[in-house]
């Protein structure tokens, strides 16, 4: 029995002793006299002066019984209130979850290059050597604007070419046969983001550094690769920048494919990257293992994540910490994602 059917029990004796008793001493008052001839109080009298400071301690009980169950029963229902809020609170973001679902993750991508590296010289040469001709026609000819294998992407307001875009299948992009290094570079250049759903340190990330039997690290929560479809061969193109001598790759709308993710079952959704963080790594396809050495290592400008109908998120080279690894020199850049999908969304934008 809990203490609250107790209090229910005790509330009744009282209140039934406090009825008896007013009616007792109802009847005692018609039937006695209270006071003699003298005006003293009599033995009666007595009698029901007692019975009223008994009545009274009885109902103020009683009261005092009553409002304690008032309030446990106030205090139950903002209990079960609370408890029907969290529930629906979390049906609501289930149903949140299952409209924001992690599907058809698709990822555009401006990685910069550096092509100091020997072999990659003459492939610099060549380019320039071709491309500045077609510069040159592009903006001395306002109507002159390319073709669809390589054409000025953007130019400015007086008609100067700012960027060029290269695709794959045109003759300035690296060639296969004798620029075998080049078009390793640029054309198998893939990203990878890592994602966890409690943040953890750089030390800690499993790709970072070398591993140490006393050192911690932790496996991502979701892992997504972004690499070209074969049966899409221009997703990923060579973007040159005239003015600085700048080459980039460039992937536009990339698939990753979740059948080859590796995921912990902690995000599913896009509600579940709030407060989440994700470590983003640029690289390519090694000529061959036995030349390790020939590895050029892109950096990131900017990234940006399509999730089913929710386009354009953005992570910006500005928004993201950058981790030279101690290694092999590959950056490992990190992004903190804001504690509210709302805001995470916003500052993605």
């Amino acid at each position: 029995m809990d203490w609250a059917t107790i209090l229910t029990t005790i509330l009744a004796i009282l209140k039934f002793t406090g009825i008896g008793l007013s009616m007792a001493f109802g009847v005692l008052a018609l039937l006695t006299k209270y006071r003699d001839d003298d005006g003293n109080i009599t033995r009666w009298g007595r009698f029901a002066l007692i019975g009223v400071f008994a009545s009274g301690l009885s109902s103020a009980a009683a009261q005092s019984v009553e409002l304690i169950l008032s309030n446990k029963a106030r205090r139950d229902a903002e209990h079960r209130t609370q408890l029907e809020l969290e529930a629906n609170t979390r049906l609501l973001t289930q149903i949140n979850r299952g409209l924001n679902p992690l599907s058809d993750v698709r990822a555009s991508f401006w990685l910069r290059v550096s092509l100091e590296h020997p072999e990659l010289r003459g492939f610099v040469k060549r380019f320039v050597t071709s491309v500045n001709p077609l510069i040159a026609r592009w903006e001395s000819d306002a109507s002159s604007r390319g073709d669809a294998l390589a054409y000025p992407s953007s130019k400015d307001m007086n008609g100067k070419v700012l960027t060029v875009n290269v695709r794959q299948d045109s003759p300035l992009f690296p060639q296969e046969g004798s620029e075998r290094f080049a078009y390793t570079v640029f054309e198998n250049t893939t990203i990878t983001m890592r994602f966890y759903r409690t943040p953890i340190e750089i030390r800690q990330f499993p790709h970072y550094g070398a591993i140490e039997p006393s050192r911690s690290v932790r496996d991502p929560d979701i892992e997504m690769y972004f690499e070209q479809d074969d049966a899409s061969p221009w997703d990923i193109n060579l973007e040159y920048e005239p003015a600085t001598g700048t080459f980039r790759v460039r992937g536009s709308s990339i698939f990753s494919d979740p059948n080859y993710w590796r995921s912990s079952g902690e995000i599913v959704s896009l509600l579940d990257l709030a407060g989440a963080q994700v470590f983003i790594t640029a690289g390519h396809t090694l000529v061959s293992f036995e030349e390790r050495e020939k590895r050029v290592h892109p950096e990131v400008d900017s990234v940006v994540l399509d999730v089913g109908s929710r386009k354009g998120l953005r992570f910006r080279g500005a928004r993201l910490i950058a981790h030279k690894d101690p290694v092999d020199g590959q950056t490992i850049y990190e992004y903190r994602f804001p504690k509210s999908f709302e805001a995470a969304v916003a500052e993605l934008q």
